[in-house]
């Protein structure tokens, strides 16, 4: 299932917009914006898509559904309070995505994955759901190096689409095959404030620090009040 979240940006020369968004943006964020260089402008069109899209539109400066992430490009600060997808992270998904559609932009992150959320084992006949544990490796310049210290066999993948009940190839690319949930991204000269979206107290904290950074506006205040009250 998914769910609604706000995504917002503050540019370099402060200009704050934000707008509802859903959970598949996370799997379009660090693919079609470089955080690295950074270029605020790949990030801003993101978000104004969504604006500009009927079905979600302009929000306040503040949390909807399952939270935010505001990227501030002032103060190379990114805001994430949100209950959807580990962020700034690739999921084998995304990378996989990135491997085909943007391998020069999964390029510019490869020497800043510097650690893993792995599934710990569980023994035959054990359902449950398994529980997730960071693991720190050593960095890597390139693809075949990340893949090395990530401890990942790598396999051929072809991404096809059909046509007249025929496959056509689009494109090929050497993809990793592991048990991983995501690879998180240590990026350069950023901060990522992160907090947990359904503790309260943490919330109102993290509401305070976003407001000494970001100028609010009253439907802004009341935004976030709201999405504090229902917590």
């Amino acid at each position: 299932m998914g769910s609604d979240v706000t995504i917002g940006i503050r540019t370099a020369e402060g200009e704050a917009l934000a707008a509802l968004s859903y959970s598949h943006v996370y799997g379009r964020i660090l693919i079609e914006a470089d955080f690295v260089t950074p270029k605020e402008e790949e990030f801003r069109k993101l978000v104004e898509e969504y604006r500009d899209d009927k079905s979600y539109g302009p929000r306040p400066l503040a949390p909807f559904g399952s939270g935010i992430t505001f990227a501030d490009f002032k103060t190379r600060t990114i805001f994430d309070a949100q209950s959807i997808a580990y962020f700034p992270a690739f999921t084998m998904d995304t990378i996989i995505r990135a491997l085909f559609e943007a391998p020069s932009r999964f390029d510019v992150y490869v020497p800043h994955f510097a650690s893993a959320m792995e599934f710990l084992p569980r023994p035959p006949g054990d359902f449950r759901i398994r529980e997730i544990v960071e693991r720190e490796f050593e960095r890597a310049s390139d693809q075949a190096g990340l893949w090395k210290s990530v401890g990942v066999e790598t396999v051929p993948g072809t991404l096809s689409n059909w046509n007249d009940g025929k496959a056509e190839v689009v494109a090929t690319a050497t993809v990793p095959r592991g048990d991983f949930a995501a690879l998180m991204l240590d990026l350069p000269g950023w901060t990522v404030r992160h907090c947990n979206p359904r503790d309260k107290g943490k919330v109102r904290g993290f509401y305070e620090d976003f407001s000494a950074s970001i100028t609010l506006g009253p439907e802004d205040i009341a935004a976030w009040e709201e999405f504090i009250s229902e917590l």
